[in-house]
């Protein structure tokens, strides 16, 4: 009986875990959907972790339900070929780098928790969504935004306060510090 109610303790338990997998770029094409781009050929499923451990470029998925984790100090994933629709739930660790670039607008909601890595908005817009949320608040590091690319808030207390946020006109780059969001 013991094992019994263990054995379903513990289905119960993993029911609600999501997965993390992990990139390794061993196809070399650079798609997300390319399972040999995984570790074990297994791609993130919906809500899942797509855990990025060292540099890559990649078009940004448009149907990841899960969120996207750079980890480890000078990694650098770098987000290409937005459409029109995609958002992602983002952890950017101390360290590394998330960069959009490209035409077209990548919405972004911090992962709950504070990481303090750096997003880098090369070309379009990143729409930074959800923020202020007090029941579960995520955050960003440090904001870059190039010339002619943009950065605003949305669905935020903050999106009244601050305004739209965009940097062009003589400034290479802009910092925001600390922008607040929650997924």
């Amino acid at each position: 009986m013991q094992i019994k109610c263990v054995c379903m303790l513990a289905a119960a338990l993993c029911a609600g875990a999501s997965m993390a997998a992990t990139w390794t770029g061993a196809a070399g094409d650079g798609l997300w959907t390319t399972d040999a781009n995984w570790e074990g050929n297994t791609p993130p499923g919906a809500g899942d972790d797509a855990l990025f451990t060292a540099s890559a470029t990649l078009a940004a998925p448009t149907d990841f339900t899960g969120t996207v984790r750079v980890q480890g100090e000078g990694t650098h994933l770098t987000l290409t070929n937005v459409a029109a629709a995609a958002a992602l739930a983002v952890a950017v660790d101390e360290g590394a780098t998330l960069e959009k670039t490209g035409a077209g607008s990548l919405t972004l909601r911090a992962a709950p928790g504070f990481h303090p890595g750096r997003v880098v908005v090369t070309a379009g817009e990143a729409v930074f969504a959800g923020n202020g949320d007090w029941e579960a608040p995520g955050a960003f590091g440090p904001v870059a935004v190039a010339a002619g690319a943009g950065a605003r808030i949305v669905e935020s207390p903050a999106a009244q306060r601050h305004g739209v946020l965009v940097f062009a006109g003589g400034r290479t780059e802009g910092e925001i510090k600390n922008i607040w969001a929650t997924h």
